[in-house]
């Protein structure tokens, strides 16, 4: 490199374009060469500073060190892949050649195709910093006044210094930055939309992580389930944030206006002889403040498993009744699903007001990856998938088996599988749904670029909407609607580390999950075919349920049997 970083303690008054003199020690700090214990001497000034161009990606990981401390240029077009710590620490993930995807969103983990996307991605980013080292930075950088960025815009002419070292002062991830010097210019080619995109049918079901959705404040003497303690309640620390938090939510739920909600993320608290006592009732009760009353309603399910959060369903009553009891799986039923690490599912058969043509809607919450299942046997095994990949994966089995034995009683073939299932498209625990007959309808709807996550900068879907066989004729169009994952998480609820607050009562960022929505026109009706005309290719012939794949056909007829 023809570049050096100068730790200038002494904080020598120097200006850009000064030609100096430097003396002093050559140390490794953080992976970036400096030297430090500096003398500095001003030799000449208003010297031209010379700019190299370069372009990403780079040829080989690592490349970017041949350029390290020296003042360079992109003229291509960067895209924005990550602004989670724009408020924080003044960053922003930059990509080359569009969004980055998580490998493992489009390839089987461990694929000679997901290695290599890993590695393309790796070769394609680089960090754009604010030129300063302190946090929560105001005013915050790269937003224009009443305005945020989103990931999926551009910047064109980046101009700066490259860096190099930890991405964030609580991260072990180290790699290359941009110290700008010129002024950034952002243009906004991923716009905000005020409502989701259509997705037609008479009937429309949503699946909506709501973060953390606890009306017990986090404060002194707080008690949650399971621990009766503070230590369990993991939402909003004030009532002001709650405040935010609830108004955000529902600007969204209301928006969307589908006819089955399920939640994920919400306080594991039960109802009881107040008119509002428990996280749910809260929410309803707002929704129907904004809504009208009785819009919304809820199915009581109490607390379910024994986590501080639970999966919930919310509907609307002029559209759809529910049908019979709700039923979930715990470890008991099936010792597959880990209950101690899974979130129970939820299941609930509904009835199309004016048609009586049923569905049931199953909302699940599986294992994160966020923190290790080695006690169980189930480490991160490096092939892309994270921790706990064999528990979502026995989960996903388990519920198959559950479904097929139609826990709600309600006859009907019909079933949608919903939530946060923690695992991306082509992993495991997606592939074990597949293989049980059921339809991922994101991919068949709107494709390999359907995202709902981003992290590190890898966008993908953790959000699902699976359809068994004789569910997936009858949609009519699916949607993600990218409220959260684009926006900067410094317009959140909360209100700590910001001195500069951007926030607004407006469904942007009202979570870190962007939701998702299924429209249906539901037929209803049993499809009379054997296991034989399966093989024999009579699959074909029927289109309501249309059958994918003769393996489909078989797993739908052996549902039946069991029933």
């Amino acid at each position: 490199s023809d570049g050096l970083f100068i730790f200038n303690a002494a904080r020598d008054d120097v200006t850009r374009g000064d030609l100096v003199g430097v003396t002093g020690e050559v140390v490794e700090f953080n992976g970036i060469t400096e030297l430090s214990d500096v003398q500095v001497t001003i030799c000449s000034t208003a010297n031209p500073i010379p700019t190299t161009p370069i372009s990403l990606p780079e040829t080989e990981n690592g490349e970017l060190e041949q350029y390290e401390g020296m003042h360079v240029s992109f003229a291509q077009e960067l895209t924005i892949s990550q602004n989670f710590f724009l408020g924080r620490y003044g960053q922003l993930t930059l990509s080359s050649d569009g969004r980055l995807y998580n490998p493992t969103n489009l390839y089987r983990p461990g694929t000679p195709e997901a290695i290599a996307q890993a590695d393309e991605n790796a070769r394609r980013v680089i960090i754009l910093d604010d030129g300063r080292s302190s946090q929560n930075p105001n005013p915050i950088p790269y937003i224009g006044a009443g305005d945020t960025n989103r990931a999926g815009d551009t910047i064109t002419g980046l101009t700066g210094n490259v860096d190099y070292g930890l991405i964030t002062s609580n991260s072990t991830t180290r790699d290359y930055r941009i110290q700008p010097t010129a002024p950034v210019a952002i243009d906004r080619e991923n716009e905000r939309t005020a409502a989701p995109e259509d997705v037609g049918g008479r009937i429309q079901v949503a699946a909506f992580n709501v973060l953390n959705y606890f009306d017990t404040i986090d404060r002194s003497g707080a008690s949650c389930y399971p621990s009766g303690t503070r230590s369990d309640c993991r939402g909003a620390d004030s009532d002001a944030e709650f405040t935010r938090q609830r108004d955000k939510i529902i600007a969204a739920i209301t928006t969307m206006d589908a006819d089955v909600v399920g939640l994920m993320e919400i306080e594991n608290d039960a109802s009881g002889d107040d008119a509002v006592d428990s996280a749910i009732e809260d929410l309803v009760s707002g929704l129907n403040e904004e809504a009208g009353a009785g819009t919304y309603d809820f199915i009581d399910t109490g607390i379910i498993g024994g986590d501080a959060i639970k999966v919930a369903l919310i509907y609307q009553p002029a559209s759809v009744t529910p049908v019979g009891d709700f039923d979930t799986l715990t470890s008991a039923e099936d010792p597959r699903f880990r209950d101690t690490l899974n979130r129970p599912p939820l299941a609930q058969t509904f009835s199309e007001i004016g048609s009586d043509r049923k569905l049931t809607v199953v909302v699940n919450h599986l294992k994160s990856k966020g923190s290790d299942c080695n006690d169980v046997g189930d480490p991160d095994t490096g092939d892309g998938q994270g921790n706990c990949n064999l528990t979502r994966e026995l989960a996903a089995e388990a519920i198959v088996d559950w479904l097929a034995e139609d826990p709600t009683g309600s006859d009907d073939p019909d079933f949608m599988i919903i939530g946060d299932l923690n695992s991306y498209a082509r992993e495991d625990p997606i592939v074990a749904f597949e293989d049980g007959g059921y339809t991922d309808l994101i991919r068949e709807f709107v494709g390999t670029d359907a995202y709902s996550y981003i992290f590190d900068g890898w966008s993908g879907y953790l959000d699902h909407a699976l359809g068994s066989a004789s569910v997936v004729d009858q949609v009519t169009d699916v949607t993600e609607w990218h409220i959260n994952t684009d926006e900067p998480s410094v317009i959140d609820y909360n209100t700590e580390f910001k001195p500069q607050d951007l926030y607004t009562d407006s469904p942007y960022r009202a979570s870190d999950h962007d939701p998702v929505i299924v429209g249906l026109d539901l037929t209803g009706g049993a499809y009379p075919i054997s296991k034989d005309e399966c093989k024999n290719g009579g699959w074909r012939t029927f289109t309501d349920p249309t059958f994918r794949n003769q393996g489909q056909c078989i797993a739908w007829v052996n549902r039946q049997e069991r029933d």
